[in-house]
This record gives C-alpha cells, structure tokens and sequence, in this order.
C-alpha cells in the first residue's frame, strides 16, 4: 500500500512575523564592554535593540518658517479682523507670475507693452511689500487677504498668480486716470476763462 505523502501549507499571514532588516555587522569592543554584553540576558541584537530604546528621540527641529518673520496657512492667527503679517513670498515669484500673466495676454492676442510689465512688476512689488519691507506683507484670517481685491486665497502663491494679469493692465489705466484729470482741469481752466470773458463784457 502506497503512502500519501500529506504537505502542508502555511496558512496566509502564518509563521513568525519580520522583526526588521537583517544585516551582518562587525563590532570592536573592549574587554569590559564585550563581558558586559555577554552577561546580559538573551542574545546580542536583544541587548542591542535595549540600548537603542533607552536612548531619548532627538526633538524634531521647529519648522525654519516658525522661527522667521513669516507665516504659513497653518500659522495664521485666528482674530476677528485680519491683520498685516509678514508672509514668506519670494520677490522672484513676482516677476515669474508677472512674465507668466503677460505670456498669457500675449498669446490671447492682448499683448501688454514691455514699459507696463516693467512697471507693472514694480507696482505689484511696492504693494506686496510696502516699505521695502523683507518679507510680503498681506492681511491673514485664517487665508491670505489680497490687499489690492479683498478675496481670500490659501496660499501667498494662489494670490499672486491671480492678482499678477490685473497687475499688467494698472499702468494703462493709470495713464488713463492722469487723462481724464488733465481733461477735467483744462475744461475747468477753460470755463474759468470764458466767466472772465463774460464778466469783462
């Protein structure tokens, strides 16, 4: 009569479960140290992995924006009114969002002068920071409060990007401000002059 032989299968997620990563290693060690390690109880790695337990975690490092002048979302200070912070933005993501908002307009066939990127650009760096002051400084409530529309944004960055292609028409629409008033003044100038006329007759 044959026998069958029987094999058997370890059950799924069976047997002894991986306590880490095996490696081979070489230790130097004193007399002493090698009797003190010997005298203890269980093997070496047990002794080993004891130490390593006993040994304080090294605290985690602050977040460097926490230590500096600026904040981020999480920062943000809960207040009823929204208060001028200083903001981590770097200068050089304004003149990035202002060349990206003018290569829009240009390819939708809007194409804004050099002069007003140029000068755009300049505004937008004397709003964000008034001063010359070394971070952006914007009104935080919990988001970022853009301080030339009033909306919120989640990001410094959000608001720039969105606040960058109105940037590139403030130039124009500057000029056409200092028109309008020189019209205005010359009209009045001129109707002064005509009530004189009228007055001397």
């Amino acid at each position: 009569m044959e026998k069958t032989k029987v094999v058997r299968r370890r059950a799924p997620g069976g047997g002894r479960k991986p306590q880490g990563v095996t490696r081979k290693v070489s230790l130097t060690l004193t007399e002493a140290e090698w009797a003190t390690l010997e005298a203890s109880a269980g093997t070496v790695a047990a002794y080993i992995k004891q130490q390593l337990a006993a040994v304080p975690a090294a605290p985690v490092p602050e977040p460097a924006h926490s230590r500096s002048h600026s904040v981020l979302p999480a920062d943000n200070p809960a207040a009823e009114r929204a208060p001028r912070v200083p903001v981590a933005l770097d200068r050089r993501r304004v003149s990035e969002a202002i060349q990206m908002a003018a290569s829009a307009a240009k390819r939708a066939g809007a194409p804004v002068p050099d002069e007003d990127v140029a000068a755009a650009e300049q505004q937008l760096l004397e709003l964000l920071y008034p001063k010359s002051a070394e971070h952006a400084q914007l009104a935080v409530l919990h988001q970022y409060v853009c301080p030339a529309t009033g909306k919120r944004f989640g990001s410094a960055d959000k608001l720039l990007r969105a606040l960058a292609p109105q940037a590139l028409q403030w130039p124009a629409n500057e000029r056409a401000r200092k028109r309008v008033n020189q019209l205005a003044g010359q009209l009045s100038q001129a109707r002064k002059e005509t009530m004189t006329i009228g007055q001397i007759r």
